[in-house]
């Protein structure tokens, strides 16, 4: 896996929470907690074909994904997204999401490290 895939920059969401390390702490705690349900919706949504509410979980998700300011992620959920939604071939979903699910898993372990040096 791509190192890049691994990495967080948080100067994003320290700009946008005023440096408040409490909230920092909040908001990543949030996508700690919400990434798991969110993936395994994008994936159930995948299995039954329902590409328009893939679409829709990955805009969603978008948001929280691109606080943690790590390009290869929000690239991959913003694709995730304009496939499900405007392209006709959805070939390449599966494994954009498998791919996805992996990612986010191993990132959400780069995460709670961060979280233990924050708190």
């Amino acid at each position: 896996m791509d190192s890049a895939a691994l990495t967080l920059n948080l100067t994003h969401l320290r700009s946008i929470t005023g440096d408040d390390n409490g909230f920092v702490i909040e908001i990543l705690q949030m996508i700690q907690e919400q990434s798991p349900e969110v993936i395994s919706n994008m994936e159930v949504f995948l299995e039954k074909g329902d590409y328009k509410a893939l679409g829709a979980v990955a805009h969603k998700y978008k948001s929280s994904i691109n606080v943690l300011g790590n390009p290869v992620l929000s690239g991959m959920v913003k694709e995730i997204e304009q496939i499900a939604i405007e392209n006709p071939d959805k070939g390449q979903l599966p494994d954009l999401v498998h791919t996805f699910r992996e990612t986010c898993d191993n990132l959400l372990e780069v995460i709670k490290a961060e979280l233990n040096l924050l708190r």
